[in-house]
């Protein structure tokens, strides 16, 4: 679950995107894994999963270690890119820019 304000906007990398709507401080949480809102799925369940699924995992989902996560929040379109402004640990994502 996100733990700051966002808006969704038009993205030129994808066409939707996930925005701050308001300064996120370097070091703050970002994100963090608030079940049921948010789940996950074993890695090595992936390739037994109906395609469509495997679809939407692969558009709206991230990997992290053995798991895919997924958010029922705007988190669904964040920057999926390996350089993205923030980093992963196990159930948190954490700001990497100052505002």
């Amino acid at each position: 679950m996100l733990r700051v304000k966002t808006y969704l906007g038009p993205s030129p990398i994808h066409g939707l995107g996930v925005f701050a709507a308001e300064p996120i401080s370097k070091g703050a949480v970002v994100w963090e894994y608030d079940e049921p809102l948010d789940g996950h799925v074993f890695a090595k369940n992936f390739s037994g999963l109906p395609e469509l699924t495997q679809e939407f995992l692969l558009t709206y989902a991230w990997k992290i270690r053995d798991r895919w996560y997924f958010c029922s929040d705007n988190f669904r379109f964040v920057n999926h890119s390996s350089d993205p402004p923030s980093e992963d640990r196990p159930r948190i994502l954490i700001g990497l820019q100052s505002p």
